[in-house]
């Protein structure tokens, strides 16, 4: 019991940090997406009228159980598999289903889909990355809620061309997509309802599990910090109480059950931590400069600095200093673009380096995001024993 509230605790400050990775990442990422616009003629007075409110737990999950109105003649498409006993980590697999009734050959739909996470990653970054793989063009999003995504995007089924409403929401191990679908055509005011609509879908119970088991690595018996379970940690015999020196690496296959026997690859991405303590080594410039000649070994160093991040200070007992970001030089082979990542925690008497080399972002999306993720919790958790 002990033991998750722990992964709890940590979980919760790396979801708290998050907001202020996602602030920075929006000039970079999403700077050409709209804002979502909540504007209708349709006033929630008119709206409540004319739906009915839902509630439903399906295949009996109590994690997917969800509230939300929808029009009052919208029926449930029954017989549908109850997918959410088994939800896949790869696919989106459909939970709930309403359609509305016929306009001439098209139907207006809600549905639900979700699926298992076994991966750290933000909510925006998974719902960006949902986009990007579709190839959706999207309309405007709403990310001001760190957990909730809301999103407006057209996507074509069956040659016919729907406005979607939607919003993304992780709910511990599961990632949650709700999404309104009308079709050109409908009648009386569809798009208000559907803005409506959307507003009103809310998940019944909380699961504040991370979507993955987090392992936490004592650095002797004098540190320590969390790290993701589908990285694996590389310690190396190069350990005192004055220096340490830990590699984590993402195995390039997944599921995490067969991680230890596959073989780790830097192309996957690699965090180093380094240990110092300030009375043996008070010069962390100077190792500042050491930890980034490092690269030189991987054939790479450090270009253009892409963007700082400021983090929030989460004890008053440590200093939680910038990350930075650059793009990667390839000095020979290696033919895909990498990011280089460094930040440093700080305690009165020691401090803790942690770099990240990933695919870059317009590289593989996907595996930038959820690297980014495991780099920002192994250096927001690092803390003193």
């Amino acid at each position: 019991m002990m033991k998750k509230i722990r992964y709890l605790i940590v979980f919760a400050l790396i979801m708290a940090f998050a907001s202020s990775v996602s602030h920075a990442q929006d000039k970079i990422i999403d700077e050409s997406i709209p804002a979502l616009s909540y504007d209708t003629k349709l006033t929630k007075e008119e709206f409540y009228s004319k739906t009915r409110e839902v509630k439903e737990t399906p295949s009996g999950d109590e994690y997917l159980a969800y509230h939300v109105r929808l029009p009052q003649d919208w029926t449930e498409v029954s017989g549908r598999s109850p997918q959410s006993e088994d939800l896949s980590s790869k696919l989106l697999g459909e939970v709930v289903r309403f359609v509305s009734p016929p306009e001439i050959d098209k139907r207006a739909l809600f549905t639900i889909r979700a699926m298992k996470m076994e991966y750290l990653i933000s909510t925006k970054n998974w719902f960006l990355n949902f986009i990007k793989t579709n190839g959706y063009s999207i309309e405007g999003m709403d990310a001001s809620n760190e957990n909730k995504v809301l999103a407006e995007y057209v996507v074509f089924k069956e040659n016919v061309s729907y406005l979607v409403r939607a919003v993304a929401q992780r709910n511990g191990n599961r990632m949650v997509l709700a999404e309104y679908m009308i079709p050109p055509g409908m009648p009386g005011d569809a798009m208000g309802m559907q803005k409506w609509s959307i507003l009103t879908f809310g998940l019944e119970n909380r699961d504040p599990a991370p979507p993955i088991e987090l392992q936490k690595l004592p650095l002797l018996d004098v540190a320590a910090f969390y790290y993701p379970s589908d990285w694996m940690a590389m310690p190396t015999n190069d350990k005192s109480l004055e220096k340490m020196k830990i590699s984590l690496l993402k195995v390039s296959d997944n599921p995490v059950k067969e991680k230890r026997d596959k073989e780790a690859k830097l192309q996957d991405g690699a965090i180093s931590t380094y240990y110092y303590d300030k009375k043996s080594h008070p010069d962390i410039a100077e190792k500042l400069s050491v930890v980034k000649e490092a690269l030189k070994e991987k054939n790479m160093t450090p270009g253009q600095e892409l963007l700082q991040i400021e983090r929030k200070e989460r004890s008053s007992a440590y200093k939680y200093h910038p990350m930075k970001a650059f793009e990667v030089d390839i000095t020979e082979g290696r033919y895909i673009d990498y990011e280089y990542w460094v930040t440093y925690t700080e305690s009165p008497g020691a401090y803790m380096i942690v770099t990240l080399v990933t695919p870059a972002r317009d590289t593989d999306f996907l595996e930038w995001s959820k690297n980014i993720s495991a780099f920002s919790l192994v250096a927001d958790s690092f803390t003193m024993m």
